[in-house]
């Protein structure tokens, strides 16, 4: 969560009810004395529950700007994926221009500002699945609940930008001015697991947990063992 913060990213948390999402963003907002604003999401939200929305004050007839609790600096989203495409992408602006616009006005979040997400597995009742310019929103993402085979990649060219940010965030926190090929190795998995998906005839009948296991290790060992150190 620290190096998507310096980053300048947001965070995808994936995992079944009962693994402490939720107290780990509390927690992490908490200790760094920042602003923190839980958003629980639900089928029938609208984007202006999340935004912000303009209102008639009945006692002066005026138009008021009623800011949503997307304004907070650590902004948790409960089971984004509980919530309809329409309004999951209310949170495409913020997560990438860093500000929101309500009835044709923009403001400016403040700083700094950071989404923590949080979904429930695919497999569950009631969700949605993230469209993938969402998902190529968020920095990094980690599974609380999941700890070669053919792979269909869902890799952008912001991937790699977002990798060598998060290397150097990861660099500074250990106390250097510069990266080195294992804070690269370190970060590849998280920043592309949620990127990549298995193929259908590949996944077959896996629990959630071993098709995760099986991308890690495509990672680990296809990708990362097979690229040779320039030093």
């Amino acid at each position: 969560m620290t190096v998507a913060l310096l980053s300048r990213g947001h965070m995808l948390i994936e995992g079944p009810p009962g693994t402490a999402k939720t107290l780990m963003a509390k927690l992490f907002a908490e200790v760094l004395g920042l602003k923190f604003k839980r958003i629980q999401m639900t089928p029938d939200m609208i984007p202006s529950d999340i935004i912000g929305a303009k209102i008639v004050d009945p006692k002066t007839g005026e138009l008021r700007t009623i800011l949503g609790p997307i304004f907070a600096n650590i902004v948790l989203i409960d089971e984004i994926n509980r919530a309809s495409p329409k309004t999951q992408s209310a949170l495409l602006e913020a997560m990438q221009e860093r500000c929101v616009t309500i009835e044709g006005d923009t403001y400016n979040l403040p700083e700094p500002f950071m989404i923590i997400a949080t979904q429930n597995p695919w497999e569950s009742e009631g969700v949605f699945p993230l469209p993938e310019t969402q998902i190529d929103r968020f920095s990094l993402a980690i599974s609380l609940d999941y700890p070669n085979p053919e792979i269909i990649l869902g890799v952008s060219p912001r991937t790699s930008v977002i990798l060598l940010r998060t290397a150097k965030a990861l660099a500074a926190i250990r106390g250097r001015k510069y990266v080195i090929p294992d804070d690269i190795k370190y970060l590849t998995p998280y920043v592309l697991w949620h990127r990549i998906r298995l193929n259908p005839r590949v996944a077959g009948y896996g629990t959630p947990r071993e098709n995760y296991a099986k991308i890690v290790n495509i990672i680990n060992e296809e990708i990362l063992r097979k690229i040779r150190v320039p030093w």
